[in-house]
Formats: C-alpha cells, sequence, structure tokens
C-alpha cells in the first residue's frame, strides 16, 4: 500500500493526539506550514517519525493565498492518496487539487465545510473547490446536511468531528473530586459559571459579566471564572470594575498544565460560551461540565454539535441577554448540584466521538 501524504497549513498542539495517532497507525507523511494568520500554539512536528519538512505560507490581507513546496509532493510516485487542510483563497491548493485529478491521485479535503451563512460568491468558490476533491472530512453532521442541499453527494462526506488530549484527560478523570478550590477563593457557595479559551471579542464575553450583575441585582448570586488571556482582556476587567463584581469574577489567566484545568472545569457548575464555542464545549465535556450556548448554529463552530440538549448542556438564542439569562438560571435553579448523571452525560458524547480514536477509524473506513 501506498503513503498518505498529509499537507496541512500548521500543526496545532491541540491535534497532537490524532497526529501521534495517524503517525503510529496509517503510513503518512506529514508536511507543515510554518506559518498562518493569528496565534496558535504549535506542536513539536519532530515527535512524528513521518515528519518530513515545514513549508512556508505566503499570507496575504490575513489569508494563506500560496504554499511553498507543496505542489511536487503530486509527483511522488509513493503518494496515492492526500489529506489537506483547506483554504479557498490559496491558488497553490487550487492547482494541486486540479493536479491531483488529472494524475488520478485521491484527495481528501478536512474541513469546516459549510456554515449555513454563506454570501453567494463564496458559496460558488467554496462548491468549486470542494468538487475537486474525491472526499471531504467534515467536522459536523450540521455541515454534511447543509452541502447535501447544496448538491455534494453525501457519499462523497464523512464526519471526523474533532478531539483534544484524550488519552491524557482520560487519565485526569479517574482522579477528578469535587474540592474547595473555588469557595477558598470566592468565600463562598455560589453557584460558578466558567470560560475557557482566548478572551476575544468575537466570544461576547462581557455579556456573562452583565448577566451576573443582573443577578446579583435580583439577589441571585454566582461566581465566574475566566481562564485564558486574549485582546479582551483588560476591558473585561473595566466592566467587572465598573460593576463592582471584583469579589464575584476570577481571573485565572493562562493556564496549559491539565491537572490544573481539569480541576477548575470540573468544580464549575456550568461552561457558558455567548459567542461561538468551538473546542471550548470538547475541554469543558472532557472534565464532566455541561456547556451553554447560543443556538444560531450559522454563527457556530462546529463542535456546538456535542451538546445535547437538556442533557449535558443548553441552548439560548443568540445576542438575546434575557434568553441566556433564562437559560442559565432555569439550568442552575434545575440543577443546584451537578449530578453524576449530567457529568456521565458529559463523558458520554466524549468517549464516542470527540476522540482521535474515532476520528483514526474514519480515516481507515474512508481513506484504506
Amino acid at each position: 500500500m501506498k503513503k498518505i501524504c498529509c499537507i496541512f497549513n500548521y500543526p496545532p498542539h491541540y491535534r497532537m493526539n490524532i497526529y501521534s495517532l495517524m503517525d503510529k497507525k496509517l503510513d503518512c507523511d506529514f508536511y507543515f506550514g510554518k506559518n498562518v494568520p493569528g496565534n496558535l500554539k504549535e506542536m513539536d512536528c519532530s515527535i512524528l517519525k513521518g515528519f518530513k519538512y515545514r513549508f512556508k505560507n505566503h499570507i496575504l490581507k490575513n489569508k494563506i493565498i500560496w504554499s511553498s513546496n507543496t505542489l511536487k509532493l503530486l509527483f511522488k510516485k509513493e503518494y496515492n492518496s492526500y489529506i489537506l487542510s483547506v483554504d479557498t483563497a490559496c491558488i497553490s491548493e487550487w492547482i494541486f487539487l486540479i493536479g491531483a485529478r488529472l494524475l488520478r491521485k485521491r484527495t481528501y479535503l478536512w474541513c469546516h465545510g459549510w456554515y449555513g451563512d454563506e454570501k453567494k460568491s463564496t458559496k460558488l468558490r467554496k462548491l468549486s473547490f470542494y468538487k475537486l476533491a474525491n472526499k471531504l472530512l467534515l467536522y459536523s453532521e450540521y455541515a454534511k446536511k447543509l452541502l447535501i442541499k447544496e448538491g455534494i453527494k453525501q457519499e462523497n462526506m464523512v464526519v471526523i468531528a474533532n478531539s483534544l488530549n484524550y488519552d491524557e484527560q482520560l487519565i485526569l478523570r479517574t482522579k477528578l473530586k469535587k474540592s474547595s478550590i473555588f469557595k477558598d477563593y470566592f468565600n463562598n457557595d455560589s453557584p460558578v459559571i466558567l470560560f475557557i479559551g482566548r478572551l476575544e471579542p468575537k466570544k461576547q464575553l462581557g455579556n456573562i459579566i452583565q448577566m451576573v450583575s443582573n443577578l446579583q441585582n435580583k439577589g441571585i448570586n454566582t461566581n465566574i471564572v475566566f481562564i485564558g488571556k486574549g485582546s479582551d482582556s483588560e476591558k473585561l476587567k473595566y466592566k467587572v470594575q465598573e460593576l463592582n463584581l471584583n469579589a464575584s469574577v476570577w481571573f485565572y489567566g493562562s493556564c496549559y498544565d491539565e491537572n490544573r484545568i481539569a480541576e477548575l472545569i470540573y468544580n464549575a457548575d456550568i461552561c457558558l460560551s455567548p459567542g461561538n464555542v468551538g473546542l471550548t464545549s470538547i475541554h469543558s465535556l472532557s472534565f464532566g461540565t455541561p456547556v451553554i450556548t447560543h443556538s444560531n448554529f450559522a454563527h457556530q463552530m462546529p463542535e456546538f454539535e456535542a451538546i445535547i440538549n437538556n442533557k449535558n448542556g443548553a441552548f439560548f438564542e443568540e445576542n438575546n441577554m434575557e434568553s441566556m439569562t433564562k437559560v442559565v438560571s432555569d439550568w442552575l435553579q434545575k440543577y443546584p448540584i451537578k449530578t453524576k448523571e449530567i457529568v456521565d452525560s458529559c463523558y458520554k458524547i466524549i468517549d464516542q466521538k470527540y476522540n482521535p480514536y474515532y476520528q483514526l477509524e474514519v480515516l481507515k473506513r474512508t481513506i484504506l
């Protein structure tokens, strides 16, 4: 069997588990871009025995428009199948897909696929791009259903979901127990609302602070913990001071100690994401805490699909403070103590689908 050639625009740290599994269980060679827009923590590529080299991404207006030293990989005789990350603005990737068709080599695009709010020009570009590939490896069933409506054949798509550091998280799960970490910090037993991720404007985290202020004005006390840093950090701190909530908000800062993260998440009552939720949901569910976010899936990241309404989380109406407040209040009233049933519901979806072993099986069924 010929090798699988993986060409990815960047090696994000959170994908270390799945790439390592692919490295061990599939015959893969890996090529990664050196740079992408934004500030993503990267993994150590040298841990992969199939790692070959890094290539340069040429970026214009915050988009990758060309990836150097990738087209020549089309002509390597040892490769017949290629897994690619997706950048529809990248000219070299268009050429690669067309070239693969001409050479009768198979291409698999690992991508978000479809959101549901695409403009006409974006629709045309995406659909033309996707139709050049043999199959799409999608993050969500939601995207698959939308693409079927857009004319992409069902048999040309599979859902690969997403994952974090599952093996380490499984070990940490066995050690998790209720601790006094929040009681010691806040000096009270009030419910704790947690957010973990980058503190960025698109996450609308100021809404959590405003909601807690509104609740306290009604005599309902809750605490907030923000794990992470970002461009909105100072603005959020100012809002806390302005609303006189210093005693109720803990800006924990960045944390890369998974033991500590596990304790913080497990001991929280809910994880709340007013904006798009992304991998925050996977992180929270992995350590047994339900997730609440908005229900406009066209404005969500694909990981919203891990949330099962009223089982391991809930949804509120986007940009509606009243709706968010009601959903959060109702949850905390219904579950003043986080039950084993809730924790198990959080774990169940991760163990079933949002882990690298599920992803590996999808790759085996699809490519081998």
